[in-house]
């Protein structure tokens, strides 16, 4: 979000010296009902924020109107819930560290993390084994949809909001043979990578299963610091009509760089399908919607076509701009535990598990009505497809809407 601090309209900076801003009595009026407003609706979120001051209230560029922000000082009102913060670092060895202090502190009870696949893999051992319930509000991986690990070692502890990538490939597959009409793919991705492998494994056998073929190239790893576009698409060119499908896995900077720059220097010329991790700012920074009018991105969420709409409005009121698909699920996670934790009189690791369990278990959230299988998936996880379209108002004058849509957001 862009604008700045309310303390620089408070101070005058005039060669090197500082010297106090006057108001008049009209202005103090309007600005203070301002600020009333939103503390107004913070409260009526059951949130106090402990460290109202000017540096922490924001007036954004593009309407002038101000918005409160940092909320790491706040606490929950009249809701007995502590939350402790830990940082993974996005480490396999620093998540299993994590995992491992967070099981030894008794009244944790639940815990919400880890964003990726590769981590939570990696970390599930660790709660597995302390009875800890983990709950995911980005790990998509199949290895994480049985009963077991592929290993052989039960997950039962472990729960995710976010559909898998079974469900996502297939909302993909779908889309592109029969909306689209594409009869080939060639897919990108990082093999080395829990989360991108399992989708490029899923996407393959869905556009397979519905009569499309996956062409095999020789420069598919998105993630080498040597991925060659040019010579990919020299390669690409020779199958004839063919989608695109990038898959980054967002660990590393080479992934999303390539996946963008393949995008750039495709110029409009095949369709190109991926996941939600294309769907950020630097996809929109491309700016040339000639380079993008041919993109699809398939996502757990969107706030145009939210099946919570006080959600989305709440969200754009509270930080002055729409909310990411992360947000929303790890809304969501919060919104289970929340929900398991008011279910027992005095909640305990194994009753939080045994409530999560549940067939007749569910919470309210972001996207949806929130219920869970008997393998800890989400029981008919929400997908949405978007693409881009113009839209002024916005930084780079395009936003990602619904793909029945056409329309920019207000």
């Amino acid at each position: 979000m862009e604008g700045h601090p309310l303390s620089e309209e408070f101070t005058c900076h005039h060669q090197g010296e500082h010297s106090k801003t006057t108001f008049n009595e009209q202005q103090v009026i309007q600005l203070l009902r301002q600020i009333l407003e939103i503390l107004e609706f913070v409260h009526e979120q059951g949130i106090i924020h402990r460290d109202i001051k000017p540096s922490n209230l924001m007036r954004r560029n593009c309407d002038g109107k101000i918005v409160l922000i940092d909320f790491g000082a706040v606490k929950q009102n009249s809701i007995g819930l502590r939350v402790a913060i830990a940082d993974d670092s996005n480490k396999v060895e620093e998540a299993q560290q994590r995992a491992k202090a967070l099981a030894k502190q008794r009244d944790i009870l639940a815990v919400v993390g880890h964003y990726t696949s590769t981590l939570t893999l990696a970390a599930l051992d660790v709660y597995q084994k302390n009875k800890l319930v983990l709950i995911s509000p980005g790990a998509t991986t199949e290895e994480l949809s049985g009963k077991k690990l592929l290993s052989g070692k039960p997950k039962d502890f472990f729960f995710r909001t976010v559909p898998s990538a079974e469900v996502f490939s297939t909302y993909l597959a779908q889309y592109l043979r029969q909306e689209a009409g594409q009869e080939k793919a060639v897919v990108f991705y990082n093999d080395n990578s829990s989360f991108s492998y399992s989708l490029w494994r899923e996407f393959t056998k869905r556009f397979t299963q519905l009569e499309g073929k996956v062409v095999n190239i020789s420069e598919y790893k998105l993630y080498k610091p040597n991925f060659n576009v040019k010579k990919v698409l020299e390669e690409v060119s020779q199958q004839g009509e063919t989608t695109l499908v990038v898959l980054p896995d967002a660990q590393t900077n080479y992934a999303l760089d390539n996946a963008i720059n393949l995008i750039k220097a495709n110029n409009g010329h095949n369709w190109i399908a991926g996941g939600w991790t294309l769907y950020n700012s630097k996809t929109l920074a491309i700016a040339d919607l000639k380079l993008l009018e041919k993109l699809v991105l398939v996502i757990p969420w969107h706030p145009l076509s939210s099946p919570n709409p006080d959600f989305s409005k709440n969200t754009q009121r509270l930080w002055g701009e729409a909310v990411s698909p992360d947000t929303a699920t790890a809304y969501d996670t919060t919104r289970v535990l929340i929900k398991a934790l008011e279910t027992q009189e005095k909640p305990t690791r194994i009753g939080i598990k045994q409530t999560l369990a549940d067939p007749n278990f569910s919470a309210d959230g972001a996207t949806g009505k929130i219920e869970f299988d008997s393998n800890g998936n989400r029981d008919n996880p929400p997908v949405r497809l978007v693409h881009i379209v113009p839209c002024s108002n916005q930084q780079y004058g395009l936003a990602f809407v619904p793909i029945n849509s056409s329309s920019c957001p207000i």
